[in-house]
This record gives C-alpha cells, structure tokens and sequence, in this order.
C-alpha cells in the first residue's frame, strides 16, 4: 500500500525516538539493552538532538535531564557551545534551560558557561508536544527554570532512571576517556584516533568540531608520549595510537566512528521540513522537488564526510532518499514499500 506523507511522518518520528533511546540507554539511562547501540556516542551531538527531538516524548527528555545530573560533568560545555554556534540545531533554547537546571542542582562554573537563553520568544511556549505537533499545555505549576527559558513545562521529578555511564560499554569510550583524561581536547581527539586509526590535524579538527591550531597543538603533546606514531606525506602529517595504548584502551572491543553532528543535524532539519510540508499538504510533484531540493545536498554531503551508507543515497529521489536519511540511524524502522509511487 502506498505511503502518505503524515504515514511516512509517523514512522520517522518512531525511528527516531527509539534510536535516541537505544543510544541514551547505551550510556546509562534504564530502557533497551545496551548492546543495541554499538557506534561511538557522541555526548554533544546527541544532547543537542535529543533535546529538541524528545519534545514529543516527555519522558525521554525527563531521563536525559536525569542522565545530566548524574554525568553532566563529563559533558564539554566548550564543544557543546562550538556545535551549536556551527550547526542549525534547534534545540538551543532547551539546550540552555538543561545547562541551567543542572547548574541549580550541582553548582559548576563549566555549565555556567552553557546556561544562555539563545532566542528566547517573547511570549513562553509549551516544551512539550504531542506526536503530532501540537502542543501540550500545562496543568498547574510551571518550571521557574525553564519558564525563565521561554519555555512552559510542569516542575521536573527525578524517578530515577539514570545512572553513571557504564565504563565497559564500546560505545562510552568517549566518555570514559574523558573520566580518565579530563574534559578536554586532549580526550576527543584521542577518542577519534582510537575509533578511526589514524588522521591528520583539518580532519581530526573537522570531525571533532575544535579548531584546527588545537587539534595541532594536541597531537603534537601526544607525539611526545611515545604513545602514538606519525607519518609524513607532503605537507601532511598523519597520526595514529600504537599498539601498547591501544590494546590497554580498547579492552572492550572499538567501537564504530560516525559523524553523527552531520547526521543529526540533518535529519533533524529534515524532520522539521517534513512538519512543515504536512502542515502544506504537499503531494506529487510538488513533495518530490521539495524532498530533494532539501535532501539530496545532505546526502552528497555526508558522503564527502565518509559515510559510506550515504554514497548510494545520492542517486535516489522521493520517498526512497527520505527513508534512506532515516535509515542512517536504523535500517529496520523506516517503511519502503511502494515508496517510490507514495505520495
């Protein structure tokens, strides 16, 4: 049966949240296995995507709140900062009131640092939505920390439902070398090192989010380790962990790199399109030059960044290259049927 577009919606949405609560579940929140998250976590890019994507599931958004308050301390509120300052996430306005509330509950001068408003509307607006989009209003008292955000929500509860990030899991390895390292540079970089096997300062600085002279300074300190080696190719100098670092840090298997800042942003503002093209009613010809319009350019993007999932999606149009962005986070959730005829 062919797909609509407000069918094809609904499911995204459903790939979506349960691919943010595999991924939370990986670092510590009580929900699915861990072993269903296997890639790199990338605390930044995540946090920024799921606050604005679980406005449609209060209680996701509850449990990462929770999450921060429990290893906040390991979040970078330097990266987080440059990510949003780079990208188009929307969720910066929640990304500030999280930063504020965790700054209420355990006082850091690092999270002071996060705690802006970004665009704050003149009048407050509901935090939270309902699957499909309108939003959810208040009963009784209202959050004096997010209200102070723009934004209107009911007092937050802890149930806990978070803990410590699990150390063994592959995928917390970013995490866990910040708990060993510090939050810093220094951890991220070796982060990628560790999960990609080698890389050279602009692509290490490009996927990580910091500047290049910093990735520089970093690898050149980490060079005088005795830890890592460097090979000279022309003007560029290549980096990767030995041996002996390696086989100590990775006792628990690598995990799998992804450019997830690249990816999330991207679907996010594919989702927020799709919002926008229901409320339109597009359909036909219509929807298909608006999809790839919007889409194809994503595609080809995330395919110069290296994902090879993305390389064949450039050629494809409709329905197809829309489930095939969604299928970059889970190849199971997103139907295909009579795609190519949906309207």
């Amino acid at each position: 049966m062919p797909l609509s577009l407000n069918s094809f919606r609904d499911a995204a949405q459903e790939t979506v949240l349960a691919f943010l609560w595999r991924a939370w579940s990986a670092l510590g929140v009580a929900g699915q296995g861990r072993d269903a998250f296997r890639e790199l976590a990338d605390p930044e890019a995540l946090l920024v995507f799921t606050l604005s994507m679980a406005r449609y599931d209060a209680r996701l958004f509850d449990a990462v709140l929770e999450w921060l308050g429990a290893n906040g301390r390991f979040v970078s509120p330097q990266r987080l900062r440059l990510l949003m300052r780079r990208s188009g996430f929307r969720g910066q306005v929640a990304v500030g009131a999280a930063a504020a509330w965790l700054d209420g509950t355990s006082p850091s001068w690092r999270w002071r640092l996060s705690a802006t408003r970004g665009t704050v509307t003149s009048s407050p607006e509901p935090l939270f939505l309902t699957k499909n989009g309108r939003a959810l209003p208040v009963v009784g008292n209202v959050d004096a920390v997010f209200l102070s955000h723009g934004l209107l929500r009911s007092p937050f509860v802890q149930r806990g439902v978070a803990l410590s990030f699990p150390a063994e899991a592959p995928s917390c390895l970013w995490l866990r070398l910040r708990a060993l390292f510090g939050v810093s540079a220094r951890a991220d970089v070796l982060a990628y090192l560790l999960t990609c096997t080698s890389g050279h300062a602009r692509e290490i600085a490009r996927r990580t989010g910091y500047a290049q002279r910093t990735v520089l300074d970093v690898l050149s300190d980490m060079e005088r380790s005795g830890y890592t080696d460097s090979i000279v190719q022309g003007r560029i100098r290549t980096m990767r962990v030995n041996a002996a670092l390696r086989g100590g840090l990775l006792e628990y298997g690598p995990p799998q790199w992804k450019p997830w800042p690249e990816i999330l942003e991207m679907l996010e503002t594919l989702w927020w399109n799709i919002e926008e093209w229901c409320e339109l009613g597009l359909s036909g010809i219509g929807l298909d030059s608006e999809i790839l319009l919007t889409a194809r350019p994503m595609a080809e993007q995330l395919a110069r960044a290296g994902l090879a999932d993305a390389i064949e999606l450039q050629h494809q149009k409709g329905f197809e290259l829309l489930a095939g962005m969604f299928r970059l986070i889970d190849a199971q959730s997103v139907p295909q049927h009579n795609a190519r005829k949906a309207r």
